[in-house]
């Protein structure tokens, strides 16, 4: 017996498609070439070609949506547990490392033991047209807190914690089109208190049109 290629696509995609336009011309092509064929069986087969374009769109639909469920529990597993993996870090090295709390609690990382009060922040500061960029060496995963004032003055105000590198500040001058001598300083912190040196002053004129940048 000859085989014949099948006319019929095999993905799914394609044969929704091919079973939309198959469904749309079948009643036409039943009256005309398959006799033995009445309305009831028509409407029957109609329905099932139907029901199987439906079951292919669900499952498209499906998957489609799996992807994007996983795509975003790939960022939560990758976003959370290095955020874990720091917390297990800062509880291993801190001066709580040998109570039960956190014996017991089944963190694994190999536990660093640094004298954090001895370290301070190195910090690299740049000037762009829009922006302040803070770069900063990161110890451990230690986060910082972010300090600035204006040059002259006595009062360092609190711009950010920190916990990636660099820092943007996006702040703008205080007189628009006009230079400003900007100080920023920095120490290694837990999210609620200094717990090392405070950093060099790093100075930097801000200006659109005119950098300059210097270190004390």
């Amino acid at each position: 017996m000859k085989k014949y290629k099948d006319f019929i696509p095999h993905a799914d995609a394609e044969l929704s498609v091919y079973a939309l336009a198959y469904k749309h011309n079948f009643r036409k092509m039943a009256e005309e070439a398959i006799s033995y064929m009445n309305d009831e069986a028509i409407v029957q087969h109609e329905a099932e070609v139907q029901a199987m374009i439906d079951a292919i769109q669900a499952v498209e639909m499906k998957k489609a949506e799996l992807a994007a469920a996983v795509s975003h529990k790939n960022k939560l597993v990758q976003n959370t547990t290095s955020r874990m993996r720091q917390m297990a870090m800062f509880a291993k090295k801190g001066d709580a490392r040998q109570t039960a709390t956190v014996t017991g609690s089944g963190l694994k990382c190999n536990p660093v033991h640094v004298d954090v009060r001895n370290l301070r922040p190195q910090l690299t500061v740049t000037a762009n047209k829009s922006h302040v960029s803070i770069a900063f060496r990161k110890n451990y995963s230690l986060p910082i807190a972010l300090y600035s004032r204006k040059q002259g003055s006595l009062e360092w105000e609190f711009i950010s914690y920190a916990a990636t590198s660099p820092y943007i500040d996006k702040r703008p001058v205080a007189v628009p089109g006009q230079p400003e001598s900007r100080e920023y300083q920095a120490h290694y912190t837990d999210f609620s208190n200094c717990i090392s040196e405070m950093s060099s002053i790093m100075q930097v004129v801000f200006h659109p049109q005119h950098i300059v940048e210097k270190e004390e």
